[in-house]
């Protein structure tokens, strides 16, 4: 075998190596770009399919939240009903005794002011008998009646009943006003 023989052989075997290696390296590169773009794809599909779940859980949180909110909005005003109607409730119940004890008031005072005109009736049919007592002459023995004095007596004993009588009706209208 010649020099040349052994150079064009040796040639040719780098080449073939260097084809080689050169085809691997591409087929290297192109299944590294490829394996990148899979990941590209997995990671871009990973991030939506995050972001679909995030909507889909943030738009739940969102929906519940607001269904809170309305809940609590119409138990607050159930609640707000509720409290002013016990507060009116309670006003209702305070006018009601407050009026009772403006009646009862009045009856004792209707009351009272009965008792006063009874004992000042009292007082004046004492005082009407004192007066006919003081009008009365004492008899004695030495002064017999003359008919002057009968007729003063009579008198007086016609004004003492006009007196009792007039402070009988007094007392009267003064336990019943609206009978004067």
């Amino acid at each position: 075998m010649s020099t040349t023989d052994i150079d064009k052989a040796t040639s040719e075997t780098r080449q073939a190596a260097t084809d080689t290696l050169d085809a691997t390296a591409n087929q290297t590169g192109q299944a590294m770009d490829a394996a990148s773009q899979l990941a590209d794809q997995a990671a871009d599909q990973g991030r939506d399919s995050i972001e679909a779940n995030a909507n889909v859980i943030g738009q739940a949180m969102a929906e519940t939240i607001e269904s809170a909110v309305v809940a609590g909005q119409v138990m607050a005003a159930s609640m707000g009903a509720a409290v002013i109607g016990a507060a009116t409730a309670a006003v209702e119940g305070m006018a009601a005794q407050g009026e009772q004890m403006r009646q009862a008031t009045s009856q004792l005072q209707a009351a009272g002011g009965a008792a006063a005109g009874s004992e000042g009736s009292d007082e004046q049919e004492q005082q009407a008998a004192d007066d006919v007592d003081s009008d009365e002459p004492e008899a004695s023995d030495a002064d017999a009646p003359q008919a002057s004095d009968t007729d003063n007596e009579e008198d007086d004993e016609e004004q003492a009943g006009t007196e009792l009588a007039e402070g009988m009706a007094q007392a009267g209208r003064e336990r019943d006003p609206s009978a004067g």
